[in-house]
């Protein structure tokens, strides 16, 4: 995790970890869409991920418009929530 030492560090690290946990979402639920053998599901996840997308998008551009660095780490809440549903 990111160390922080300002309010406004800690609202770009929470952005910008929002961020990553919607990337990592889209792009596991892109990869399960695709080999989802039914239209309707498959159609869900594709709008899922696209909203995730730009859920990403918009966090992004929130973090950017706030002068702070931007952290260095992913988001490994998001990570290990999605490796965990991977192996079941």
């Amino acid at each position: 995790m990111s160390e922080v030492g300002t309010n406004t560090e800690l609202l770009v690290t929470c952005l910008h970890d929002m961020a990553d946990g919607e990337e990592q979402l889209a792009d596991r639920l892109g990869k399960i869409a695709a080999h989802a053998t039914d239209e309707r599901l498959s159609e869900a996840f594709g709008a899922i991920v696209e909203r995730a997308a730009a859920f990403a998008r918009r966090f992004h551009e929130a973090a950017s418009a706030v002068e702070a660095p931007e952290p260095d780490a992913d988001n490994i809440w998001m990570r290990g929530i999605l490796d965990d549903a991977e192996r079941d």
